[in-house]
Order: C-alpha cells, then sequence, then structure tokens
C-alpha cells in the first residue's frame, strides 16, 4: 500500500510538471514559431488555451457552491 501511495504522488507530480510545461510553451513559445511549421501541429489554436482554463475554473466554483449549499 506503501508503494502504491508513492508510485501515484510520483505519476502525479510528473503528470503536473509536464502539463505545466506543455502550456507554458503552448501560451508563451507557439507565438515564436513560424507558421508554417509542424511544430505547431502539437498545440491546438491559441484560443483554446484561454478558453479552457476559463472553463474549468467556472465548473470547480460551480460544483463548490454545489457541495457548500447542500452540506
Amino acid at each position: 500500500m506503501d508503494t502504491f501511495k508513492i508510485n501515484c504522488e510520483n505519476v502525479c507530480f510528473y503528470l503536473s510538471i509536464g502539463l505545466f510545461v506543455y502550456y507554458t510553451l503552448w501560451i508563451f513559445g507557439v507565438p515564436f514559431i513560424p507558421a508554417e511549421s509542424h511544430l505547431r501541429l502539437l498545440f491546438p489554436s491559441q484560443v483554446y488555451a484561454m478558453v479552457i482554463p476559463l472553463f474549468l475554473f467556472w465548473m470547480g466554483t460551480f460544483i463548490a457552491l454545489l457541495i457548500f449549499k447542500f452540506r
């Protein structure tokens, strides 16, 4: 059980680091990549870089309000 907890912590840590690096490159790196480059295929449109976090924020806020209301 203890090694499973440590492995889950490691997976979560490395996954969060990877997502942070990907998102940072998506926001700050893609504008400097030429439009005809194949590297741009690795990243969706930058509009989604703002829409997805805002959507997740508002969904989390809504769920938190529901949890606190029905407690």
